[in-house]
């Protein structure tokens, strides 16, 4: 069995900037690796002279996905999956390159002492007078006296609610056929109100690639978005993927609907979906492509095999996850090329797996009345069935109140429901207007088990796991377990539901992080129960950080209070269990008497003058 516990730790601290002298003080940080790129070649040895490479079949690699392909283990020329080992398939447009050599490097690194990756560890800060600032841990080539060495710092005009702020490294642009993303790059974005901003600056020298804003608007519908520009009129790449153009696009015009231009991406790389507030903002850069995805057929499986194209994944648009939904750019450029307006505290996912867009929404006294309105009434009249006594609960306090429950919604919007089930007992338990909970909110659920399953809890303590069709698969009542169990306040700014990844062990059935303002739990994926806690000095007062400080495989947690920022650290134990070792004992002591048992028999048998069958 495993024995957890979660401990605070103090990290050492192993290196410091200059001062930096300034009246401005940091708001944003960001972590990251700033590239260093060398021409990657292949890890096997290949015949350069072969006919079958040329300037695209030269870029084709085999690997579980692009990424993975990146590592340039094995090349695949002719652009099909029976030439790479096991279930990889071979992809195009990777950064590997079949003739180059191994001693080839681009020459960006003579100044820089790099980490065995290549790369340069580094942190970039947004100061509050407008000031961005990069620093990387490295020294002079040749060196062995690390520092946080500043890189670069740029000048940016503030004036916006909410920013963002990210590092995009190697695993996000590894493409080193091209200039963008060469040494990874930096994103600021920022939004107030219908107005956003998106600025891209080169990693390494800050330099600004593109910057771009615009004013949202209400998505197209789907009969006014066109087919992509016909041949001729812009990149093979962009024409391959199917990418909108700017003959499709008007700034002055409302956005396309991502749901509709690339549904079948969007599936597989922007969901799930959920945003509580500033610290769910994401931003990463994908692949998307308006070609849908063909179901295989078991006849033409043998044909597809040996007629396949390479798959073609290089990131070609920056998404991001912001206040309102998702919004979908160019790369190269930065332009935005569609929008999907999604609401606040709504759990957006297929469920179900029926490829349509499913809907979770916790329904509590303090937000249960603001989103889907419709269902959340016909909610309330199945809590309360005699109507006059819903009318005379109403004069006292909002309907919505008095409901504690899971709703599960099918569609954009929202044609059908999957399933209700009461998040604080048994279903329809608060029917009566004796029990009514005002302050009652929901932290954001975390979707587990592959998103076959979500876990919900609220701020009184209770937790619930849920299965895509709607069974129960366990409640936990906290606090009538343990009095300083994790709970916040109705805003529930510091409140977090996720997985918790644990060494090898598959993130899938990774135990469940619950973090409230008074201390933190950890939870079994599999029947709820309490693993490990921990109580805070002090309030929490923002969103806890989930990294693996201690390098053990297991991610740790940061949290921030008003006087500092606590780490604590996740230790798994392995030991048998009870029963093992019983049936350990047992089949040793099993194998002692055997031989006792074979010992006296044989001493038997020689003093009554048996022969054996070896005895001459």
């Amino acid at each position: 069995r495993n024995v957890m516990t979660m401990a605070p730790f103090r990290p050492k601290t192993l290196l410091q900037s200059s001062q930096i002298i300034t009246q401005a003080t940091p708001f944003k940080i960001a972590t990251g690796q700033i590239l260093v790129r060398k021409k990657l070649a292949p890890k096997v040895k290949v015949d350069q002279t072969s006919t079958d490479f040329n300037d695209q079949t030269r870029h084709y690699f085999c690997g579980a996905d692009w990424h993975d392909a990146g590592k340039c283990a094995t090349p695949c020329p002719g652009g099909t999956p029976s030439e790479c080992p096991g279930e990889e398939k071979c992809y195009a447009d990777t950064p590997c390159d079949a003739l180059a050599t191994p001693d080839e490097v681009n020459g960006d690194d003579k100044d820089y002492q790099l980490t065995p990756g290549g790369g340069l560890p580094s942190v970039v800060s947004l100061w509050s007078d407008g000031t961005i600032k990069l620093h990387s841990v490295t020294s002079n080539r040749g060196s062995n006296n690390l520092e946080l060495r500043e890189m670069w710092s740029q000048s940016v005009q503030l004036g916006l609610d909410e920013y963002d702020l990210f590092i995009l490294g190697d695993e996000d642009l590894s493409d080193g056929s091209s200039e963008m993303g060469r040494h990874g790059i930096v994103v600021l974005g920022g939004t107030m109100r219908q107005t956003s901003m998106v600025q891209a600056m080169d990693s390494m020298t800050g330099e600004v690639l593109w910057n771009s804003k615009d004013h949202q608007k209400q998505e197209k519908t789907p009969e006014q978005i066109v087919d992509p520009s016909s041949r001729g009129t812009s990149s093979f790449a962009r024409r391959r993927s199917k990418l909108l153009t700017g003959s499709e696009i008007s700034t002055d015009a409302a956005l396309p609907n991502c749901w509709v231009a690339y549904r079948h991406s969007l599936m597989e790389h922007a969901l799930p979906y959920a945003y509580w507030g500033p610290d769910d903002s994401k931003w990463l850069a994908t692949h998307l492509d308006r070609t849908p995805k063909h179901k295989k057929h078991k006849h033409h499986k043998k044909w597809h095999h040996k007629h396949a194209k390479p798959i073609f994944g290089r990131p070609n648009v920056l998404l991001s996850h912001t206040k309102g939904g998702i919004q979908v750019r160019s790369l190269k450029n930065g332009r935005p090329l569609c929008h999907l307006s999604l609401m606040d505290h709504i759990l957006y996912a297929d469920l179900n797996r029926d490829g349509t867009l499913d809907q979770l929404q916790a329904v509590t006294g303090s937000e249960g009345d603001q989103e889907n309105s419709g269902w959340v009434k016909a909610l309330a009249e199945q809590v309360v069935k005699d109507k006059d006594e819903l009318k005379e609960i109403s004069k006292r306090t909002s309907t919505s109140s008095r409901l504690c429950h899971v709703m599960a919604l099918s569609g954009l919007p929202a044609r059908e429901e999957l399933f209700t089930e009461s998040l604080c007992g048994n279903h329809f338990a608060r029917d009566r207007g004796d029990h009514v909970t005002i302050d009652l909110s929901a932290a954001p659920p975390a979707v587990t088990n592959g998103g076959d399953a979500v876990v919900v809890a609220l701020s009184n303590g209770m937790v619930s796991k849920f299965y895509a069709n709607g069974k129960r698969a366990w409640q936990l009542q906290g606090q009538n377990i343990d009095p300083e169990f994790p709970t916040w306040r109705r805003t529930g700014a510091a409140a977090l539901t996720a997985n918790l990844p644990i060494g090898k062990a598959p993130f899938a059935k990774a135990p469940i992080l619950l973090v409230g303002e008074n201390g933190m739990a950890l939870l079994s994926n599999a029947k709820g129960s309490i693993l490990a806690s921990a109580v805070f000095p002090q309030a929490s007062q923002a969103r806890p950080v989930m990294v693996d400080v201690s390098g053990d495989g297991t991610s740790d947690v940061l949290v921030s209070t008003k006087d500092a920022v606590w780490g604590y650290v996740v230790v798994v134990q392995t030991g048998a269990s009870v029963l093992f070792r019983i049936l350990v004992g047992l089949l040793f002591l099993g194998i002692a008497l055997a031989l006792l048992r074979n010992r006296f028999n044989s001493k038997n048998s020689l003093s009554r003058g048996d022969k054996r069958s070896t005895d001459a």
